[in-house]
Parts: C-alpha cells; structure tokens; sequence
C-alpha cells in the first residue's frame, strides 16, 4: 500500500462518488450511500487478493448479478479516480485516450499487471475512505421502521 497515493486519491474519490452517484444532488451533506457499497468496496481488496485482479474486474462489472445495488459502479468509480489522477501526474505513462473502463485499462497495461494491481488496491482503499464521509444509508432500517 502507498499510504501517499492512498492520501492523494481522496479527493479523486469523492469527485468520482459526487460526479457520478450524486451528479444531480447540489448539497453533497444530505447524500447518502447505500450500505450495500460499504460490503462492496471492502470485498474488492480482498477478491483482488484471492482471484486477482482481472477476475475481480469481470466479477464486478457482472451486470446481471443479483444484488441490491448495482456493483458495477465501484468499478466505474475506481476508473474516473485513476482517470483523473493519472491525467495529472502520469507517472506510469498509463494511456488513456479511447479507454473508458477499468477492464479496458488493465488490458492495455496487461505487461504491467502487478504495479496496477497495486495502483488498483490504493485506489479503492482511497475510495472506501471517502465513502465513509458520506452518511450511509440503511434501507432494512428504513422499510422496518414504515411497516
């Protein structure tokens, strides 16, 4: 983990949750998460651990997967972050120009797959750490609390 690019991928974080699970909401302090992404973000990391990192990518970009909440948006979230943050600091010399999602990124940077694993991992620590600034939502409490 590179605690440094954890720290500099919070900011990336929040403007990837604000711009596109809040993109029409104009005060960011009443948004809430849905619980179900704090389980989502968490079991990222660790299913990047034990299946790797192209099998965690296929597993989330499952568009048919029965869950309560879409899991494709952590990867869409985690691809704006490295999007945005390595625009600006290309240290890498990652490409981004025609790749719009994560899959697509790990492809072309299939020679580099352990550094983007690591860049992967930093990021959805940084992720998971902005969530926590949101309130999240708990929609069981909710449904028990009007039955």
């Amino acid at each position: 983990m590179g605690k440094r690019r954890v720290e500099e991928l919070i900011i990336p974080a929040l403007n990837a949750i604000e711009g596109n699970m809040f993109k029409d909401e104009k005060d960011y302090s009443k948004c809430e998460i849905p619980s179900e992404f704090k389980g989502y973000i968490s079991s990222f990391g660790a299913s990047i651990i034990q299946n790797g990192l192209v099998s965690t990518i296929h597993f989330f970009n499952n568009k048919n997967a029965n869950t309560n909440e879409d899991r494709t948006i952590i990867v869409t979230l985690l691809f704006d972050m490295l999007k945005s943050y390595y625009v600006e600091d290309n240290t890498y010399d990652f490409n981004f120009e025609n790749i719009h999602s994560l899959l697509e990124l790990v492809k072309e940077n299939n020679d580099r797959l352990d550094i983007l694993t690591e860049i992967i991992v930093d990021a959805a620590i940084a992720l998971k750490l902005a969530m926590r600034t949101y309130k999240i939502s708990d929609k069981k409490k909710k449904e028990e609390g009007n039955g």
